[in-house]
């Protein structure tokens, strides 16, 4: 099975639609979206954010199981 380095413009931002995530959140959901033909690399993630089309979130999805090492992100209004 051949996989596919996602770019900015995938689905990456889309799977913030439906609430915050944290990083590998997103990646593993991008992957499971593409039924694993699409990876999404942590640089994908810094260029959305470069690109102003997530940003770092303020608040914690789920405190509970989280960790304060954990960025979560959030889709701005151009995202």
């Amino acid at each position: 099975m051949e996989h596919h380095r996602s770019s900015p413009s995938a689905p990456s931002p889309l799977t913030l639609a439906d609430g915050e995530k944290h990083g590998y959140a997103i990646m593993k959901a991008v992957e499971n979206h593409s039924d694993g033909l699409t990876r999404m690399g942590p640089g994908t993630l810094k260029r959305l954010l470069e690109a102003g089309l997530v940003a770092e979130s303020d608040e914690r999805p789920c405190p509970a199981l989280d960790d304060q090492c954990r960025r979560c992100y959030r889709l701005t209004p151009p995202g």
